[in-house]
């Protein structure tokens, strides 16, 4: 081995010029990943909790429902109240009735009447497109139960 070929690979091997550019270039897509992940996963956390207090909403304005009356101008159906109550509280995006679902389970022996307030299937749509369709949930659910007074 020549002495002046032996002081030219030292040299290339001490150089480190370009070597931050090369780590950075390696570093952002896991950084981008993560930064992504953490924004889309706070979105979807956002929504699932948004959705669970509109359907909770529902079910309290269910409750507030004056089904008993006996006269047709006063009486109001808690289903329809709860619908309502769930599209309205729902204030992020649009929701049909479609995916609102209210039932009035009545009493039997062991509990009162109550009602059930659920949305399923629910589409999510991802803010920022970039993570795979695997990492995300497709659809979003939420479910109440309360009981009448």
């Amino acid at each position: 081995m020549d002495v002046r070929s032996g002081r030219a690979a030292h040299r290339f091997i001490l150089n480190s010029q370009g070597s931050a550019g090369l780590e950075f270039a390696m570093v952002l897509p896991v950084f981008l990943l993560i930064f992504f992940a953490v924004i889309e996963y706070g979105w979807c956390f956002f929504n699932w909790t948004l959705l669970h207090n509109a359907v909770s909403e529902g079910a309290r304005a269910a409750t507030r429902a004056r089904d008993w009356e006996t006269e047709d101008a006063f009486a109001e159906d808690p289903v329809v109240m709860a619908k309502e109550a769930v599209i309205e509280a729902f204030w992020l995006g649009s929701m049909s009735e479609t995916f609102v679902d209210a039932v009035v389970l009545q009493a039997d022996g062991n509990s009162p009447k109550r009602i059930q307030v659920e949305v399923l299937d629910f589409p999510y749509k991802p803010i920022t497109g970039y993570l795979p369709a695997s990492m995300i949930p497709v659809e979003l659910g939420a479910r109440a139960v309360m009981a009448f007074p």
